[in-house]
């Protein structure tokens, strides 16, 4: 920390936590590092925009349509005409102007150059469960905390009423297996080296919260993992110079999509409105905070 602050490194929200007082303020005698954060809810919050968006179309007299359970089976460009893609789902096909490739770990199906792990996406396999601990939920410390590298991460959810225990979310030990969980695109397995792994950790970080093992809810999901560990953002290119014509994607996040799909988002949606009005989208038009090398555009490469 004090390199970073002495290279120039703005460290005012970073503060060095040792043994004594992370066992008072987060329950566990380690060193550590705590800096601010925020939680979010991405369904509810996903509900809400569309919500907005629906009374949006409605007031203008727009339409607006959410097909769930409507796989995409292939993406085919049309040339000419009003239309710009054909869209095959297994419930009809669809022609639209514009396709955004918002699919994360799952991006090379539709997009099988991706599949080149030096330069695409990698499906990676995370894996998570609900632990009840035997602590009080109020007084449980309510920060989330990951370990080094990012391997486990956990946070406790909000308890339902004054006695209850803490229920605590926690997800990670890909460490643990072969390749860490990449190249894994089932969701519906559990793995069991990861399984033991999540079960056999609180209790060690919190030896008197959890002298019980009790496990609620177990699940997996599947993660985009790039090589460089950025995600890819902005018109699909199947080769250096050849776009394809009206296709965007928002991929890749490796791991970390809650704190950057939304801004990657407002990107690309920018970059489908300029060309829906007939407005080159150039490098300079992009938000200051936008990181150029995450772009998929040649010249900003």
């Amino acid at each position: 920390m004090r390199e970073a602050a002495d290279a120039g490194v703005d460290m005012s929200a970073i503060e060095w936590v040792e043994p004594d007082s992370a066992i008072k303020r987060f329950g566990f005698r380690q060193t550590c590092i705590y800096t601010r954060g925020n939680t979010i809810w991405p369904l509810k919050l996903a509900t809400k925009l569309y919500q907005a968006a629906e009374e949006d179309n409605e007031n203008s007299g727009a339409q607006l349509e959410l097909f769930t359970n409507t796989p995409v089976t292939s993406v085919e460009p049309i040339m000419g005409g009003l239309y710009n893609c054909l869209v095959k789902t297994n419930r009809g096909d669809i022609k639209p102007q514009f396709v955004v490739h918002a699919t994360n770990g799952y991006a090379s199906y539709l997009l099988p150059h991706l599949a080149n792990p030096l330069d695409g996406i990698v499906p990676t396999q995370g894996q998570c469960i609900a632990i009840r601990g035997t602590t009080e939920a109020s007084r449980w410390p309510t920060n989330a905390c990951r370990t080094v590298g990012g391997y486990e991460y956990w946070f406790p959810r909000p308890p339902r009423g004054t006695d209850e225990k803490a229920l605590i979310i926690l997800g990670g030990s890909r460490k643990c297996v072969a390749q860490q969980g990449h190249n894994v695109s089932d969701d519906s397995i559990i793995n069991p080296v990861v399984a033991r792994s999540l079960r056999e950790f609180l209790p060690t970080i919190y030896p008197e919260g959890f002298e019980e093992c009790n496990v609620e809810m177990e699940w997996t999901g599947i993660m985009g993992f790039t090589r460089s560990g950025d995600p890819i953002v902005g018109p699909v290119f199947t080769e250096p110079g050849k776009p394809l014509r009206s296709q965007y994607i928002s991929a890749g996040y490796s791991g970390h999509g809650m704190p950057r799909a939304f801004a990657c988002a407002e990107v690309v949606a920018r970059m489908v409105d300029a060309e829906a009005r007939g407005v080159d989208y150039l490098p300079h038009r992009l938000p200051e905070w936008m990181p150029r090398h995450m772009l998929t555009t040649k010249d900003t490469q």
